[in-house]
């Protein structure tokens, strides 16, 4: 059975079958029944021109619904080349409060 779907998504769903019908090959987006449903009615009236009313913008910043297996969310990821190690990817091992390394080790406050 499926969950209870907001006025707005459902409005969004509509909406997003309108968009649809001036693509070449739209594919319905959505998973939930209801959702699907929208989109293809929105679908079939926008093709058949009985809306009148024009198909409403999308907000700033929105981003159209996209199917999650569609052609254009396939884009291969780039790894960077693997590189041969070197003598100096190796730490180096050193005494941090040697005295007898000059770097002065240890605290720098001196004892009276």
């Amino acid at each position: 059975m499926p969950a209870r779907v907001s006025l707005a998504r459902r409005r969004r769903a509509f909406d997003e079958g309108r968009r649809a019908a001036a693509d070449e090959r739209p594919s319905n987006p959505y998973d939930n029944v209801t959702l699907k449903l929208l989109w293809d009615r929105g679908y079939q009236q926008q093709k058949a021109g009985a809306l009148n009313s024009p198909i409403p913008t999308l907000a700033k910043g929105a981003n159209r619904a996209v199917s999650p297996g569609s052609p254009g969310n396939t884009k291969p990821k780039v790894r960077p080349p693997v590189r041969a190690p070197s003598a100096l990817d190796r730490p180096r091992s050193f005494r941090r409060d040697d005295p007898r390394d000059g770097r002065g080790g240890g605290s720098t406050r001196r004892y009276r």
